[in-house]
């Protein structure tokens, strides 16, 4: 009893040591300071004096939660200096930039939370719609209704979907005049574009790009909704679609279609990187096209016109510069080293192939990109043959005979024209007998009947003539 006696004594005695202490150094941070007659705002019942706080000890994020929470609690005369300080430590720190706005704005001080919203709004920042919208509100109050539609615009452009969307369309009526009730129909047919947007992106992420079931979905939002933010990400994410669904006919012209609204208005950055991504897959759908008319003149060594060659190379070019999918890029190199073995030109054929195996090196994929380099290592081996370099060839051919039964789609026909090469080579470099009996061998069981066969055994037999080259 009398331990407990002391204790609750002793709890008292602190608390008033404190109450001392903490009320001096109160006293103490305020003097100097200006009274709420001299024109500080003043205190209210239950807010916390920012005098109450070391700004220059606390850490910033220490003081970036602090003025959060009294921002949160309605206390903006409190959060301002600490949200300040944090924007003067932080001059990228976006939303304190933005937290510093609103404290202003609920002030009243229009023109310097416009300065402090503005500073969020560059094209890479992760709030801009946030900061648009509330810098658009400012002009709003400022009486500069143009000032604040341009800002607008710009935030329904980098915002589709989003809830700060909403608020700047309902924004942008109101600026313009429209009658509450049109307001809400407007901002309730955004809100319903952008559930069905997502409802089909959601379904593409569960069937992994690999069903058909979202076009419907994304069709319903592009054709009833056109006027709509989710429109316009519809239609890329139908693109998407279809790239992955291999029908990149559809592709091209959902993305075509896109172009042409795109040229009607300014680029974000957003934007601008859905057009990189366009071009280069339209891009790659016309040079693969383009190599598919020419290949047949190729394979006959007739003259390809030259403008159609220089067509082919810039196309090919144009995925290489403007996409980031490694698979893009391989394949549409794929397809200018195709080009060039074709046109039989050897030299730049190597250079190609081993420019393609450096690519493939530097992109890691999960099936290594075996399909593409077997074509690789095919070309090149034949170029090395055509130049005479049959050592070098057989190592390319080895390859093949080596991934073979790991190579996606490689069939009897593919796997014995390997095996036809394997055997023309060991007989021009003069293997053991031996060894190319062995070869031949496997060539006959692998295609019975094959006219690979019979043009090995004419080979062999002219050289067991003496009339071998």
């Amino acid at each position: 009893m009398k331990a407990a006696k002391f204790l609750s004594v002793l709890v008292v005695a602190v608390a008033a040591i404190t109450a001392v202490v903490v009320t001096g150094w109160i006293v103490l941070a305020q003097e100097g300071q200006p009274s709420a007659a001299e024109g500080q705002l003043p205190v209210a019942e239950g807010q916390k004096s920012t005098a109450a706080y070391d700004l220059a000890a606390m850490p910033t994020d220490s003081l970036f939660q602090e003025g959060k929470r009294l921002k949160v609690a309605g206390d903006y005369v409190t959060a301002l200096p600490l949200l300040q300080e944090v924007a003067r430590r932080e001059p990228d720190n976006e939303p304190a930039a933005i937290l510093v706005g609103v404290c202003l704005e609920k002030q009243g001080q229009y023109p310097e939370a416009l300065q402090s919203y503005l500073k969020a709004t560059g094209e890479k920042s992760g709030f801009r719609s946030t900061a648009l919208y509330c810098a658009a509100t400012c002009y709003k109050e400022l009486g500069e209704a143009a000032k604040a539609l341009e800002l607008l615009k710009l935030q329904q452009e980098c915002d589709p979907i989003g809830k700060w969307r909403m608020k700047g369309v309902a924004l942008q009526a109101e600026i313009e005049g429209r009658p509450p009730a049109e307001i809400d129909q407007i901002v309730g047919r955004e809100q319903e574009a952008a559930r069905l947007y997502r409802q089909a992106r959601d379904l593409t992420k569960e069937t992994q790009a690999k069903s058909p079931e979202p076009l419907p979905l994304f069709d319903q939002v592009i054709d009833q909704y056109p006027e709509t933010g989710a429109a316009f990400s519809a239609m890329f994410q139908k693109a998407e679609l279809l790239w992955h669904l291999d029908k990149r006919e559809d592709m091209c012209a959902v993305y075509e279609k896109m172009q042409a609204i795109l040229k009607q208005q300014p680029y974000s950055e957003k934007v601008r990187l859905m057009l990189r991504t366009m071009d280069s897959r339209v891009g790659w759908q016309h040079a693969a096209q383009l190599f598919r008319e020419l290949r047949p003149a190729l394979i006959k060594r007739e003259a390809v016109p030259p403008d159609r060659w220089d067509r082919l190379r810039v196309l090919c070019e144009q995925c290489w510069a403007n996409t980031d999918d490694p698979g893009l890029r391989i394949e549409s190199h794929l397809v200018w080293l195709q080009g060039l073995y074709w046109q039989h030109d050897d030299a730049a054929t190597l250079e190609a192939a081993n420019e393609f195996f450096a690519l493939c090196e530097r992109e890691p994929s999960a099936d290594g990109h075996k399909e593409p380099l077997a074509t690789a290592h095919l070309v090149a081996a034949d170029a090395l043959c055509r130049l005479g370099r049959f050592g070098e060839s057989l190592i390319h051919l080895r390859w093949l005979l080596e991934m073979q039964d790991q190579i996606p789609n490689y069939n009897d026909a593919r796997r014995a024209g390997v095996q036809y090469r394997h055997c023309c080579v060991l007989h021009w470099t003069k293997a053991p007998r031996q060894e190319l009996d062995r070869e031949v061998g496997i060539l006959r069981s692998r295609l019975p009947g094959s006219s690979y066969i019979e043009a090995m055994g004419d080979m062999i037999a002219q050289e067991a003539a003496g009339h071998d080259r």
